[in-house]
């Protein structure tokens, strides 16, 4: 009997350990060998080395000499043991590049979330479906055909945000003088008719106020057609323009974008030396180095639907403040469309949506900045953000406006107690 059961039991380790070597995500091997491992943070090193953009923003602003921990990082990749140890150590990596758009995306929520928008996107974007759709991608990330099969049916997006709630809130700060409109997310171009009423009626009521103020502290990014659309185009008296541009390096990543980029639209970028940098005194002399194209774009919106705000737009900002919420911070200081009160931004709102690779050994998602933003002087965005108009002590946002320092700055520039 002991002999018997003993041959079973070798026989089931057989047919498991397989299975076990090839689980994701649960704290077991997938098989990968430590050359698989070096061999893709080399990868990593290469890549980053010769495409991302904020390597010396990243030193500056921290002292971290990233490129230097190549050989750390490589010995500590060889001595992880499981999924949870690989994963942790290549997400500590790219977490010391410390930008809120570059990081290994962890989970299957964080890929679907991505495909669900790239997916019904004409634009180069559609690219990264592909990435997402790789096989390597799908087996550790355990993605199955049946997730994919919202890409033909584009009201799947449309009818779910419909069930969301309401994003924006309204009130105001003093009765029949000073609105108030509070953004927590730039929410997608397919949700944000949701906030599109509240909006239009809130402004049409206040259209005659003395002052507006757009709240946007907290807001860490999302869809730039939200403020575009839903805020500026509703209240414009005039159009407002801001200029900015986008420098890239000559990397493999970067010129595989912009083949992508040729499919849908006229390639904007050009050789850096047809620019005339003395135009630009604040660019980064890294760019003049070791970048190769560069764009730029005049961002003009004008009213539609508009009630002609004619009285003082303030936007409230802090730290949080990112991606398209950044953008927006950055349009409205540089076009005049809103002055704005609180802390220093937290940057990188100036560019197109951050590229999707697939790691070649493992199959996790590398999401990475691909261009650096700088303003009209050529400060750049990630490095310097947006300073505002009125700094304040304390930006927290408080529920009663009397303790917040943000809308007391507001009345007090308004004149009002």
């Amino acid at each position: 009997m002991k002999k018997g059961w003993g041959k079973i039991f070798v026989i089931l380790i057989i047919l498991i350990t397989p299975l076990l070597l090839i689980l994701n995500e649960s704290g077991r091997s997938t098989g990968l060998s430590k050359k698989d491992k070096v061999e893709e943070v080399e990868y990593l090193y290469k890549t980053i080395e010769e495409n991302y953009p904020f390597l010396e923003v990243n030193e500056r602003l921290t002292g971290i000499d990233w490129l230097s921990k190549k050989e750390y990082y490589i010995k500590k990749a060889k001595e992880t043991k499981t999924d949870e140890e690989y994963l942790g150590i290549i997400s500590t990596m790219i977490f010391e590049l410390h930008n809120g758009h570059t990081q290994i995306l962890k989970n299957k929520d964080e890929v679907m979330w991505l495909y669900n928008i790239y997916i019904h996107n004409n634009s180069w974007q559609r690219s990264m479906v592909d990435v997402i759709k790789d096989e390597k991608v799908m087996n550790r990330y355990r993605i199955n055909k049946d997730d994919l099969e919202g890409d033909k049916d584009q009201g799947d997006i449309e009818n779910a945000s419909k069930q969301v709630n309401v994003n924006a809130r309204v009130k105001d700060i003093v009765e029949g003088k000073v609105g108030y409109v509070e953004i927590p997310k730039m929410i997608s171009f397919f949700e944000m008719d949701k906030d599109e009423k509240l909006l239009s009626d809130y402004f049409n009521k206040v259209k005659n106020y003395q002052a507006l103020v757009i709240d946007i502290r907290g807001n860490g990014g999302g869809d730039s057609a939200y403020w575009m659309m839903n805020i500026v185009e509703k209240l414009a008296s005039r159009p407002y323009s801001n200029t900015t541009y986008l420098f890239l390096k000559d990397g493999e990543v970067v010129n595989k974008y912009k083949e992508d980029l040729k499919k849908v639209h006229k390639d904007p970028y050009e050789s850096i030396e047809n620019l005339d940098t003395t135009k630009l005194p604040n660019l980064p002399q890294e760019v003049k180095e070791k970048f190769k194209y560069y764009c730029y774009h005049t961002t003009t919106v004008s009213p539609k639907n508009s009630v002609g705000f004619k009285g003082n737009i303030y936007l409230l900002v802090d730290g949080v403040v990112y991606s398209s919420a950044e953008a927006f911070s950055v349009f409205a200081k540089e076009s005049g469309f809103a002055t704005l009160i609180g802390k220093t931004t937290g940057g990188d709102g100036i560019g197109s949506d951050p590229i999707l690779l697939s790691l070649p050994k493992s199959g996790y998602i590398l999401r990475m900045s691909k261009e650096m933003g700088t303003s009209s002087d050529g400060t750049c965005n990630e490095e310097y953000k947006t300073i505002p108009d009125y700094e304040v002590t304390i930006a927290r946002k408080k529920e009663n406006y009397l303790d917040d320092e943000c809308i007391q700055k507001v009345l007090e520039l308004e004149n009002l107690k």
